[in-house]
């Protein structure tokens, strides 16, 4: 076999006919040891550097290459620094709406190696109150809560709630609840006008609170006449008084006047009816005198009472 001494490299290295090596000054670069015709020489050619293409990588990885120290670089595929998200790689401290309702951000975690977490947030909607309901409107999670009655407040202060078309009365106050064409709920309010009266006059005085007519508004009837039981506290007749309190019958209430055209006295003649006692009986009331002797005073009840004429004062 024969055996060639080889060539020699910038007076340093000796190589076998055949051996390939780098260029020690250009990695790109290759140098062989041949031998032709019995004379052996260098030989170089370049090196061709097979590149994987970029989208070769499979989804949410990246190409990244590290050159070192030979010619062409080392390359892999590595996971993206981020988040997947539907599809989608979402930075680090970037958001992103899922839905309407949900929102989710890609936060970083450090520790012995960088990794990445995708953390969603769900809003809670508040429900609707009572007579109320939800509408969804575009573009919003929770949308808002629109009525489903009139709230109205009374007179008193309490509050109702009335259906569509419904109407209440309270007082001389009318409450009706419509719907506008917007959907809008509408509380109408319709006050009637009433003159004035006091209630509690009218009943200190016996009479009688009634509505006026087919109104909402009040007014006092009078007590027609009547026997009434009055108190009698203190009599006194001369030197003597009486010792206790007398319950005694009395004739109150209203009775008609009026004038009217009188033929023969060609002239208008008031006529005057009054509440007077037809039947009475007389009462002992029994008196102490300041010398200590006790004597009895007569007193009238009334027992009948009627509306009587009398002569009208002018």
């Amino acid at each position: 076999t024969f055996w060639s001494r080889g060539d020699e490299d910038e007076g340093v290295t000796w190589h076998n006919v055949g051996s390939e090596w780098m260029s020690p000054t250009d990695p790109c670069v290759i140098k062989k040891c041949v031998r032709v015709n019995e004379e052996v020489f260098t030989q170089t050619r370049n090196v061709s550097c097979q590149l994987r293409e970029p989208s070769s990588c499979p989804f949410a990885t990246e190409m990244r290459c590290d050159q070192g120290s030979g010619c062409c670089p080392s390359c892999r595929c590595e996971p993206v620094n981020g988040c997947i998200l539907n599809g989608t790689i979402l930075a680090p401290g970037k958001r992103m709406m899922l839905d309407e309702c949900t929102t989710c951000q890609c936060n970083t975690r450090q520790g012995l190696y960088l990794t990445y977490k995708l953390m969603c947030g769900k809003i809670t909607c508040e429900p609707c109150p009572k007579n109320y309901q939800m509408e969804k409107t575009s573009g919003s999670c929770c949308g808002k809560c629109l009525p489903t009655r009139c709230d109205i407040q009374l007179r008193d202060g309490t509050i109702l709630y009335l259906k569509p078309n419904e109407t209440i009365q309270d007082g001389c106050d009318n409450h009706f609840c419509k719907v506008n064409r917007k959907g809008d709920f509408i509380w109408e309010r319709k006050i009637t006008g009433c003159p004035p009266f006091d209630s509690k006059k009218c009943l200190a005085e016996g009479g009688k609170v009634t509505k006026l007519g087919n109104t909402c508004c009040e007014t006092c009837v009078e007590p027609e006449c009547r026997l009434t039981t009055g108190r009698l506290e203190f009599v006194k007749v001369d030197n003597c008084v009486n010792e206790n309190q007398l319950n005694l019958h009395y004739c109150e209430g209203k009775c008609t006047s009026k004038a009217i055209y009188n033929i023969t006295l060609h002239r208008l003649e008031d006529i005057c009816t009054c509440c007077s006692a037809t039947t009475t009986n007389a009462m002992l009331v029994p008196l102490r005198c300041t010398n200590g002797s006790l004597v009895h005073h007569q007193v009238f009840n009334a027992r009948e009472c009627e509306c009587l004429s009398r002569k009208c004062q002018p």
